[in-house]
This record gives structure tokens, C-alpha cells and sequence, in this order.
């Protein structure tokens, strides 16, 4: 795969990784944060797959001042997690099937660049063994963690936002790994001897790391929920009134109250004339 063949260059520990990555010294790199959800009771089923992808050629063609656009982030859930409302912040989740969940992934690596060539993709997580992982980088820049240190701890130490609520969505959890990953690189990369380039490549890495969330918004999947629940209030109106029609008697059909009131007066009067005759 071609992240083994970027971890076959010489040298290659995590920082070195990240060294050869964001600072130019291999173009045509995705990096790809993963998180997954699981069923604890299922055999630890898969139902949510959360994918944040960095593009180093995109970002080094953007403005020094790019912000947390650079990181597209999506969230995979299978039917029975869709079912759940999603706190998925960074745009609206997608449903698909466990059993094309590996094709997804593999579609997922098969990233392009733009004259149509695949580029190389490096796998991040936060604690997936066998990829690039924010928990061994921690441990690389002996950062004050007496214990392998949460998602949680690691973002505050890092100064990166988030609220507690959020956490433990796939989707949210990826992309702020991936942020996390930044702000340790920009931390790595400012313990060298770099030249101006490099000062601001690493001041752009801090800005997209810690770019503001705007938590209070209403999140995609909850102005759905909504929607769906006005709908649905609309729909129970219609059939209420469409009852009230075939529950009415005579020529009074659909009639309101003050028309039956009339209607009645009506009859009572022509029954009240034929007993007068």
C-alpha cells in the first residue's frame, strides 16, 4: 500500500514521517484520520466510521492563512446507527450498508490527484495500532502525560476546541484527531532550525489546528430531525382534517361548526312545518 512505501523511506518515525509529509519533501499526500463506532454488545460490530482526509498538495496551494476548510470530514453510519441522532458537526452524516463498508475504505485510500494519479495516503489515528497514531507521537515529544493520555486530555492540553457532548461521534472524533496531529507537528517542527518557509508552515498548521467550532449551531442532523418532526406535524393536520370530512353527515360535509349549527335549525324547522300541516 502506499503508506508502507512512504514508512519504507529511511528514517521514517513518526516525526520524521510528518517532517517528510507537511514539509514538502513528498508531494501528492492525503492523510487520512480514522475513527470507528462500535456495538460492544455485537461482537463489536462496526456501525459508524468517522474519516477526516488533509491534503498537503491542496493545503500548500492555499493562502498561509487557511483555516479548518482544509480538512474535509465525513461520517459513515450503518442503517441501524442512522436511527440514532447523529451530533455529527461538520456537515451531514451518510448511511451505508456494514457489508460495503470495505469497499468504502478501499474507494477511501484510492485518493486522487488532480492530474487524475493516486496519491499516497499516510493512516492516522488516534490509538490504532499499526498506523500513525496521536497517542505514540504524545510519547515522542515526551509530553507531560504521566498516563496514556484520552482524546479528551490530549485536546485540552493542546488548547484545541471542543465540548465534551460532541465527543464519541465518529465523525467529530476524527476530525479533531487529525487537528490534533497538526498542532503536534507544528510543536515538533518548532523545536528545529527551519527557515522563514518553514515559520509558516507552521504557523499554518497552528491556525487550522485551532480554529474556532461553532458548537451552539444547529447541527445538520438536528435541523433534519426537526424538519422531519414538521413534516410529520403537518401530515397528522391534513389526515385530522381529511377525518373531519368523512366523519360529516348529509349535505353538510366538511361543514364547521356555525354551518351545522344552521343546518340543523334548518331541518328543525321544515320537521316542525310538516307536523304544523
Amino acid at each position: 500500500m502506499a503508506e508502507e512505501k512512504l514508512r519504507e523511506l529511511p528514517g521514517t518515525d513518526s516525526i520524521h514521517l510528518l517532517r517528510r509529509v507537511l514539509l514538502q519533501e513528498v508531494t501528492d499526500v492525503t492523510i487520512v484520520s480514522l475513527d470507528f463506532g462500535y456495538i460492544p454488545h455485537e461482537e463489536n460490530k462496526v456501525t459508524q466510521i468517522g474519516i477526516s482526509t488533509f491534503s498537503t498538495n491542496k493545503w500548500r496551494q492555499l493562502s498561509l492563512a487557511v483555516d479548518a476548510s482544509a480538512i474535509r470530514s465525513r461520517c459513515i453510519r450503518t442503517p441501524i446507527k442512522s436511527l440514532i441522532t447523529s451530533n455529527f458537526i461538520f456537515g451531514e452524516f451518510e448511511t451505508i450498508y456494514r457489508r460495503n463498508l470495505v469497499d468504502f475504505l478501499r474507494e477511501t485510500w484510492a485518493q486522487k490527484s488532480p492530474d487524475g494519479t493516486t496519491q499516497r495516503v499516510v493512516l492516522y489515528s488516534f490509538a490504532l495500532e499499526g498506523v500513525l497514531d496521536l497517542n505514540t507521537i504524545t510519547k515522542t515529544l515526551e509530553l507531560p502525560f504521566k498516563t496514556r493520555p484520552s482524546l479528551t486530555r490530549i485536546l485540552k492540553y493542546l488548547e484545541i476546541p471542543f465540548q465534551e457532548e460532541y465527543l464519541h461521534d465518529a465523525g467529530n472524533d476524527a476530525h479533531l484527531t487529525l487537528r490534533g496531529l497538526l498542532m503536534l507537528a507544528a510543536i515538533a517542527f518548532r523545536r528545529m532550525e527551519v527557515d522563514e518557509v518553514v515559520r509558516g508552515r507552521i504557523k499554518s498548521l497552528k491556525t487550522i489546528a485551532l480554529d474556532s467550532i461553532e458548537f451552539d449551531l444547529v447541527t445538520p442532523d438536528e435541523m433534519k430531525r426537526r424538519q422531519r418532526d414538521e413534516d410529520a406535524r403537518k401530515a397528522a393536520e391534513l389526515r385530522a382534517k381529511q377525518g373531519q370530512v368523512i366523519k360529516s353527515d348529509g349535505d353538510w360535509l366538511g361543514a364547521d361548526d356555525e354551518e351545522a349549527c344552521l343546518g340543523g335549525s334548518c331541518l328543525d324547522s321544515r320537521t316542525s312545518s310538516k307536523h304544523s300541516i
